[in-house]
């Protein structure tokens, strides 16, 4: 299947709808939470304490759900020897714990399945995909038969962009330059040996939702209650104790220290 500029623009637009959203439960998985960017007066204290359930969350799901190798069976009559060999090869384990760990962030994951030559024999590699720059086209039929795969990759130095780009017989793969040019490399397509699209969407659910993203106004909140726990208390140990109509002496003030207590005479107040 051809890349075209058309094509690009259109699953652009389909991964813009979803950018914040997929930013958002990485940024909260990772520590970044809405409390980082609270402001306050600069006389106030603003401690800003993040108590990371999120990454609890999915990290506990993932171990649990994959403490274990996955086991793998089939019907009666099929031998799935072969298949079981390659995931050895290659260590499926660590690749099912980091779609687990994605799904569990994201609320879907992506995996690619190619075949590579090594050392002269032909061996089949499953990697995982970024869900932000890996799309999967589906057609209008009842049974959404895939069309067709892509994911993507960002050169920082010169802008430009690797596009690989799958359906049922071709494997292209394309460099789009910053200026918009579209080169095939021709050297790195190949026919697609499988027969059927390569590509794997795991979704966590039918709303695609990560495992703490229904938590995430709880753990917003207790971020906020342990910060201003700190704050208040701080802001009370620099607090000034004014008296009105009353004097203390240094006994006095260490009383205050030790006991906490203050005793003044009869008509004065004293306030924080």
């Amino acid at each position: 299947m051809e890349l075209t500029i058309e094509r690009i623009d259109y699953i652009k637009k389909q991964k813009q709808a979803e950018e914040a959203s997929l930013k958002k439960k990485f940024d909260y998985y990772k520590g970044k939470h809405a409390i980082e960017s609270r402001e306050k007066e600069p006389d106030l204290s603003n401690h800003k304490i993040v108590v990371n359930h999120c990454k609890r969350i999915v990290d506990i799901n993932a171990g649990a759900l994959f403490n274990q190798p996955v086991q793998y069976q089939a019907d009666d009559g099929i031998d799935i020897e072969p298949i079981l060999n390659e995931f050895n090869k290659q260590t499926i384990e660590r690749l099912d714990l980091e779609n687990g760990k994605k799904v569990g962030i994201y609320g879907k994951s992506y995996e690619y399945i190619y075949v590579k030559d090594v050392d002269g024999e032909t061996n089949v590699i499953s990697v995982p995909l970024n869900p932000k720059t890996s799309f999967i086209k589906y057609d209008k039929t009842i049974e959404q038969n895939k069309e067709y795969g892509v994911f993507s990759s960002h050169d920082d130095e010169d802008g430009s962009e690797e596009w690989t780009i799958i359906d049922v017989d071709e494997i292209n793969i394309y460099l789009v330059e910053k200026t918009g040019g579209i080169i095939k490399d021709e050297e790195r397509s190949t026919q697609n040996l499988f027969g059927r699209i390569p590509m794997i969407e795991y979704y966590n659910n039918e709303e695609q939702q990560g495992d703490f993203e229904q938590a995430i106004p709880l753990n917003d909140a207790l971020n906020m209650l342990q910060s201003d726990r700190v704050n208040d208390k701080e802001q009370l140990v620099v607090a000034i104790l004014a008296l009105y109509a009353a004097t203390v002496d240094d006994e006095d003030m260490e009383s205050v220290k030790k006991d906490r207590v203050l005793m003044p005479p009869e008509g004065a107040r004293a306030s924080i």
